[in-house]
C-alpha cells in the first residue's frame, strides 16, 4: 500500500498535467544550499520533486529505487536532479534518514529548509494523495504528477524522464557501483575500519588473503543500503605482516587493497 495518509489509491502510473504550472518554490536543503525550481527549469534541467517524511514505511522501502534513478541519471551532475521535500522533519532528521538509507540527493526539511510549505502549496494544486509522492517536471514545467506503483529501479519513473523530458540515461552499468576508500589505521593493531561507498543496495563481503594468496577471514555484513559504509575488520587473530582485503559486492570482486598488521 502506498500511501500513509489514502484517501484514493491512484490505480495509474501516474498523470501527465501539463496544462497545471508547477507552484515556483526557493528552499533550502539540509546542507544549507538554495533550490529555486524555476531558475533551474529555465537553465534546462528536470526536477523530480520525491514527497517523504523520514518515518514513512514505502518512502523508506522506495529509497533504494530513487537512488538507483538518480545515480542512472547522473547524479545531479547533469540535466536532471532529485529534490526530496519534507514537511515535518529537522535537517538533523533528514541528514540521519539519508546516512541510513544511502540517499544522496539533496533533501528539503519541513521545518527548517521550507518544505512544508512547499508541499502545502502542491497539495494544493494537485491531487496530493499522500506519501510518498513522485513527480517529474520536466524543464519546460510539464508534469508528470504522482508516479505510482513504482518497482524494482524504478522503470516507471525512467520511463517518463525518457518519454516526456527527453533525457537519457547514462547506464547504471556506467555508474561506479562502488567506490573502496580506505582502510584506517594501516597499520592497524586490533581493528581496521574499511570504508567504501555503495551506489544501490548489494551484498557485501570482506576478504582477507596472505601474501601467498591464501584465504585467511571472511567477513560478511550481508545485504546493506547504498551510500558511505564502514565495516569494522578484526585483525587481533593474524600475524604481523602484510595482506590483502578484497572488497566483494554481490559476489564480484570491487576492489583490493593493501593491509600492514602490527600487532
Amino acid at each position: 500500500m502506498k500511501k500513509i495518509y489514502s484517501i484514493l489509491l491512484a490505480s495509474t502510473i501516474g498523470f501527465v498535467a501539463n496544462a497545471q504550472t508547477p507552484p515556483d518554490f526557493t528552499v533550502t536543503d539540509s546542507d544549507g544550499n538554495t533550490l529555486s525550481l524555476y531558475s533551474t527549469l529555465a537553465s534546462g534541467k528536470t526536477i523530480m520533486l520525491d514527497f517523504f517524511f523520514t518515518t514513512c514505511p514505502p518512502c523508506i522501502a522506495n529509497a533504494d529505487n530513487i537512488e538507483h534513478i538518480y545515480q542512472e541519471f547522473g547524479a545531479g551532475s547533469g540535466n536532471f536532479d532529485i529534490w526530496g521535500i519534507n514537511d515535518r522533519n529537522s535537517n538533523a532528521e533528514i541528514n540521519a534518514y539519508k546516512s541510513q538509507y544511502g540517499v544522496t540527493n539533496p533533501c528539503v526539511s519541513g521545518t527548517e529548509g521550507g518544505g512544508n510549505a512547499v508541499v502545502n502549496s502542491y497539495a494544493s494544486s494537485y491531487n496530493f494523495t499522500g506519501f510518498p509522492t513522485y513527480a517529474v517536471i520536466c524543464a519546460d514545467q510539464s508534469v508528470t504528477w504522482d508516479i505510482w506503483p513504482i518497482s524494482t529501479n524504478a522503470p516507471e519513473i525512467k520511463q517518463s524522464l525518457e518519454n516526456d523530458c527527453g533525457l537519457q540515461a547514462a547506464g547504471i552499468e556506467d555508474v561506479i557501483k562502488v567506490e573502496f576508500n580506505a582502510i584506517y589505521p594501516n597499520p592497524a593493531s586490533d581493528y581496521a575500519t574499511v570504508s567504501y561507498r555503495l551506489i544501490e543496495r548489494a551484498n557485501v563481503s570482506l576478504e582477507v588473503y596472505n601474501m601467498l594468496g591464501s584465504l585467511i577471514k571472511t567477513v560478511n555484513p550481508g545485504q546493506i543500503f547504498s551510500g558511505q559504509k564502514q565495516t569494522l575488520l578484526n585483525v587481533k587473530d593474524l600475524e604481523n605482516g602484510h595482506y590483502f582485503v578484497k572488497l566483494v559486492v554481490n559476489d564480484e570482486t570491487a576492489d583490493v587493497m593493501k593491509l600492514t598488521v602490527m600487532n
